[in-house]
């Protein structure tokens, strides 16, 4: 069952116009917040936190094993679908360096990490009826993109920064510029995401440098040092990440900053 944080502050949904200035429909910022109309176009911006609340982007960006990211991300599709959401705008297409603060919020630093991961979410989106949508601003990566296209042909952009996009935020309204089809016919109702969420955690125990003689236990936090460490995402998996630390069991994540 899907986890829902509970926040104490309010999210209306925004409305979403075309060129015309009429509204076609609603998008929501809050999964629990999602009371959609059948007779108008409904999205949802994700919030990783929505579903898990120690889920994060940087996680994702270790995992070797994209078929559980695209597995994974057909669970959240298929919830989000019996909500009656019909796209969904997420991403973080920005590389990850060292002066970031907040490095949970980003995928990685390699753009063919980003891009791969981005991939494996579209896939996961679509294959359970729910129109993927980028978020992309000026930070975005060019390499990205263009893996990005390479893979996937084309995509759907959103931005609250620019305007050279599908689905752009201006004011306190999201811009629809051309009328394209965003309901997907078909539903998958099958999903196992208690399952593999606790998958993606176990998959994304990382360990990184050498020196033994510091050997050091990370939650949710990067070694950029040579002191040998490993670095877990979720107190789920805290045992494991335990016993990578001392030799028992391996690392099952990759360096992604």
């Amino acid at each position: 069952m899907v986890f829902i944080l509970i926040n104490i502050f309010s999210f209306s949904a925004i409305d979403l116009i075309n060129t015309e200035n009429r509204i076609i429909g609603k998008v929501y910022e809050s999964y629990e917040e999602i009371i959609p109309k059948n007779d108008s176009l409904n999205g949802y911006i994700l919030n990783l936190n929505d579903f898990d609340e120690e889920l994060c982007y940087l996680c994702l960006g270790t995992i070797r094993n994209y078929s559980l990211i695209e597995s994974f991300f057909k669970d959240i599709g298929v919830l989000l679908k019996q909500k009656k959401i019909d796209f969904v705008i997420f991403g973080n297409l920005e590389p990850l360096n060292d002066s970031k603060e907040d490095k949970l919020k980003y995928i990685a630093k390699s753009p063919y990490i980003i891009s791969e991961i981005t991939y494996r979410m579209i896939r996961g989106f679509e294959t359970a009826g729910v129109y993927p949508i980028l978020k992309v601003d000026s930070k975005s990566g060019d390499n990205v993109i263009q893996s990005i296209l390479s893979k996937s042909g084309s995509f759907l952009s959103y931005s609250n920064e620019i305007s050279d996009v599908d689905f752009f935020k201006r004011d306190s309204k999201i811009v629809l510029l051309k009328n394209y089809n965003l309901k997907l016919n078909w539903e998958v109702k099958e999903e196992n995401f208690d399952d593999n969420l606790i998958k993606i955690y176990e998959n994304s125990v990382v360990l990184s440098g050498f020196r033994k003689d510091q050997s050091i236990l990370l939650y949710r936090e990067l070694n950029y040092s040579n002191d040998r460490a490993v670095t877990y995402f979720s107190e789920k998996v805290s045992d494991y990440a335990e016993e990578v630390l001392n030799g028992t069991k391996q690392p099952t994540g990759n360096k992604n900053w």
